[in-house]
């Protein structure tokens, strides 16, 4: 393998050494990015993107501001999602003489 992908695998190891054996105290400390999101949680999101306007702030703050790595995805396909959609809704509407 090239150096770049062995000195990457490298410090994700060390990484992962530290958090494991240092009780989370390591460089990734905080919530794991395996946490599982309680029902609670998927509720609130679901309801918060359901309002116009807003939905939009929701996905951002997922797919960037937080540390859960399921809900980034998500955040980030809404976005992908919901970029797209404005912009076939603008075309759309576009065509229409």
């Amino acid at each position: 393998m090239d150096p770049y992908h062995d000195a990457y695998e490298s410090k994700y190891k060390h990484d992962r050494f530290l958090n494991e054996n240092n009780g989370g105290s390591g460089p990734n400390w905080g919530p794991s990015n395996d946490d599982v999101v309680s029902i609670g949680t998927w509720v609130i999101i679901l309801i918060l993107t359901a309002i116009p306007f807003i939905n939009f702030f929701v996905f951002l703050a997922l797919a960037f501001a937080t540390q859960n790595e399921t809900l980034q995805n998500y955040g980030k396909a809404s976005l992908i999602i919901f970029v797209f959609g404005l912009f076939l809704a603008i075309f759309a509407g576009g065509c229409v003489y």
